[in-house]
C-alpha cells in the first residue's frame, strides 16, 4: 500500500486548554469529555465555516490535531443502481 503524502499545514498542535474554554469548541467537547486518539469532531475556522478534524495525538496539555479530510488517500467503491436506460435515438427537450 503506498504512503500517504502528509500536508503539515492541516496539522495543529494545540493545548488542552483549547477544548475547554475555546468558544470554537466548546460545544463539542463538555468539561466532562474526555479528549481522546481517533476522536473526529469540527471546529470554526477564520472565517466562519465548519471544518471537521481528527485527534491524532494527546499528550501532556497538548493535543495535536488533523484538518485532513478523512476519506482523502482512500480508494472509494461505488454500487450503483441504473434505473432506467434512454434511447439515443431520442431528442432531448430543451
Amino acid at each position: 500500500m503506498p504512503m500517504e503524502k502528509v500536508d503539515t499545514h492541516l496539522i495543529q498542535v494545540v493545548p488542552l486548554d483549547v477544548f475547554r474554554n475555546d468558544m470554537m469548541v466548546k460545544t463539542v467537547f463538555r468539561h466532562d469529555t474526555e479528549v481522546s486518539v481517533g476522536h473526529i469532531s469540527q471546529s470554526l475556522d477564520a472565517r466562519g465555516k465548519l471544518r471537521l478534524f481528527s485527534v491524532s495525538k494527546v499528550g501532556g496539555n497538548r493535543v495535536t490535531i488533523d484538518f485532513t479530510y478523512p476519506l482523502a488517500g482512500k480508494t472509494l467503491y461505488y454500487y450503483v443502481v441504473v434505473r432506467e436506460i434512454q434511447s439515443s435515438d431520442r431528442q432531448e427537450e430543451i
